[in-house]
């Protein structure tokens, strides 16, 4: 029997917390957004109009499950896969502010084009079809919905692994935690819910 070294299998740990920030989050902002404050969010001049990217310091591993059914037989019970997997759980994202606020007001003006704070209800965006395209009224009203792709770093900073969510949506957007007694930096979370995962490794060629 030959004993290998543990170091000849992992040769870093990507549990090191020497960097308090080891995910980042890429997302697309949602075509409502896009398409009704280009001009405003050009001139802010700090916010990217196709991604976003936001780091975070909570893992992306949400659980998963797949039922089994049971069947019995000859007085006994087997199971066997129900092949439906349920139903994905919020995803909680804990992340930093940045110092211009941008990536928050992202969030805040997404959430508000879901339920208006002053009028209630949608933004008039999601009402206003065009007459040349009456088919294309169902796939507007999802552009409130974008993909979002985390990703997992090493000690290096390099990404080493990503989870892709798709038909994304925020569905709570915390408070900010800070303190000008403390050092650290202003945190927030918000949560999304998704109707997709897919997981990969990220290896370098």
């Amino acid at each position: 029997m030959v004993l290998t070294r543990s170091a000849d299998f992992v040769q870093q740990s990507i549990f090191n917390k020497a960097l308090k920030d080891k995910f980042l989050l890429v997302l697309n902002l949602p075509k409502c957004i896009k398409d009704l404050q280009v001009n405003k969010l050009q001139e802010s001049g700090f916010i990217n109009l196709d991604q976003l990217q936001f780091s975070i310091f909570s893992a992306p591993s949400p659980a998963i499950s797949i039922d089994a059914i049971p069947l019995g037989q000859q007085g006994q019970t087997y199971h066997v896969t129900s092949q439906k997997r349920n139903a994905y759980s919020p995803m909680s994202i804990n992340f930093t502010v940045d110092n211009r606020y941008g990536n928050y007001y992202v969030l805040w003006k997404w959430m508000e084009f879901i339920n208006d704070p002053k009028n209630s209800g949608m933004n008039e965006y999601f009402q206003k079809i065009l007459p040349t395209q009456p088919d294309n009224k169902f796939e507007k009203y999802l552009d409130y919905q974008t993909e979002i792709t985390v990703y997992a770093l090493d000690e290096y900073h390099k990404k080493i692994a990503k989870w892709e969510y798709t038909n994304c949506f925020p569905t709570f957007l915390g408070d900010i935690s800070y303190n000008y007694r403390l050092p650290e930096e202003a945190e927030c979370s918000f949560n999304f819910i998704y109707s997709q995962l897919f997981f990969n490794l990220i290896t370098e060629k």
